[in-house]
């Protein structure tokens, strides 16, 4: 939640109490469980499989069509 909000690994990692390396190796994670490359594409993702929630509340899953 705190990458989708912007924040920078520097930030994200100094807020959490770990090193900017652990929350890259994190995020490296997530990508890869994505199969994304960056963040924008793993908002868009987590966006799409209703990973994120907003206030507390799940947003809605998007229906995909093929």
């Amino acid at each position: 939640m705190l990458l989708s909000t912007g924040r920078p690994i520097k930030r994200v990692a100094l807020d959490l109490g770990i090193s900017a390396h652990t929350v890259n190796q994190h995020v490296r994670q997530i990508y890869l469980k994505l199969a994304v490359h960056n963040r924008i594409m793993a908002l868009n993702r987590a966006r799409q499989l209703g990973l994120l929630v907003n206030d507390g509340v799940p947003l809605p899953r998007p229906t995909l069509s093929y």
